[in-house]
């Protein structure tokens, strides 16, 4: 079995790699919102905006994942709720990061 100490540190590499990675999308995403001309109907800004909301809360989710996994090596508790929370939210990372990716992909190649 392996220990959850190595689980810990896996679960806090990957998320802060997908944190990283979700902040250049975001970046990406935020800048093609922002490459509206001046007299773009508040309407449609607004809905190119939805998009970046889903790739800010996954990155949200990232970032408390990372902060869980810290707080449980510091605390060095061998289970408990901290653990299976930080397990939660990193497959709650993945899966919010597939959902803002295909929204923002489908609303830049198809609308």
């Amino acid at each position: 079995m392996v220990p959850r100490e190595d689980i810990v540190l896996a679960v806090l590499g990957a998320s802060a790699a997908l944190a990283g990675l979700v902040l250049v999308f975001l970046g990406l995403v935020a800048a093609a919102t922002a490459s509206y001309s001046p007299g773009t109907a508040e309407s449609i800004i607004a809905k190119a905006r939805r998009p970046a909301y889903a790739v800010l809360g996954s990155f949200g989710l990232g970032i408390a994942c990372v902060a869980l996994c810290a707080l449980w090596l510091l605390l060095s508790t061998e289970s408990g709720p901290v653990f299976w929370i930080a397990i939660v939210l990193f497959f709650a990372q993945l899966f919010s990061l597939v959902v803002a990716t295909v929204w923002a992909v489908k609303k830049a190649l198809w609308e």
